[in-house]
């Protein structure tokens, strides 16, 4: 049995992707891949038992833990042993990794990250690089991670960028961290091409502080950074004038991917 390769990735989705909570999951497959969806496991199973090659990549998506089991992540490895897996899972999985037990050999992400998680993805794959997703199952998270980083140095120099933030050591840390990606940090009454808002869900949402913070930076776009926000959070912030949303932890490349498609 072979796999399906081309310029779109063959994807198998298993899980309800329908599910609000997974708002922004469809729309960035139905652009970019050839999918086929399972709500329930078993016909997913059939459908790879029935085919004559195998998706590049399996997609679990999980609302809560346990909704998908290790028995199935298993069995749907030995169906389709050449493709990769990797799951999305919603904002109740949260603490899975403190408190269950993650699938093994599974890559994950939370549903806030899928976006620039699959565009990073495609970068790779149109740019000759393996995707992530063909990592072997035995490749631990730490590996993955560092697989998944790129050094600062290798990025272009972009332009200049303001950043704000509620303590002196984030906006040191950002400032450092984006001149390290050869970017210059704006200050005093200076136009940057882009701002980082280091800051709540709560202040994001805030139509006056968002005018007060582009005005005060010559009405340049706006990256608001905010702790693991819900589709619904998403949607207010960028209501209230926020051009993105990245959810943090996140990595550098992302976010120096996310400025310059911002630009």
């Amino acid at each position: 049995m072979s796999i399906v390769r081309g310029d779109r990735p063959s994807i198998l989705v298993v899980g309800d992707a329908n599910r609000p909570e997974f708002s922004n999951l469809v729309p960035t497959l139905k652009t970019t891949a050839d999918c086929w969806y399972f709500t329930q496991l078993e016909p997913g199973i059939a459908w790879l038992n029935k085919a004559p090659w195998q998706p590049e990549l399996i997609l679990l998506v999980q609302s809560q833990p346990g909704e998908i089991g290790d028995a199935e992540v298993r069995r749907l490895q030995t169906a389709a042993p050449l493709s990769g897996m990797c799951a999305v899972l919603g904002s109740w999985c949260e603490g899975e990794t403190r408190s269950g037990r993650p699938w093994p050999g599974v890559r994950r992400c939370f549903q806030h990250e899928w976006p620039l998680l699959w565009r990073a993805e495609l970068r790779r794959k149109a740019g000759g690089e393996a995707p992530l997703w063909t990592l072997p199952a035995t490749t631990r998270d730490e590996e993955r991670l560092l697989a998944g980083s790129r050094l600062p140095g290798e990025l272009p120099a972009q332009g200049s960028i303001a950043v704000v933030a509620g303590s002196r050591e984030s906006c040191g840390a950002l400032g450092d961290a984006c001149r390290a990606g050869g970017w210059t940090v704006a200050s005093g009454d200076a136009n940057p091409a882009v701002i980082l808002w280091d800051t709540t869900i709560d202040k994001a949402r805030n139509v006056q502080q968002v005018a007060a913070i582009k005005a005060q930076w010559g009405g340049a776009p706006v990256i608001a950074l905010v702790t693991f926000p819900r589709p619904g959070d998403t949607a207010c912030i960028i209501a209230a004038g926020i051009d993105a949303v990245l959810g943090k932890p996140f990595l550098l490349d992302h976010l120096f991917a996310e400025m310059r498609r911002i630009i």
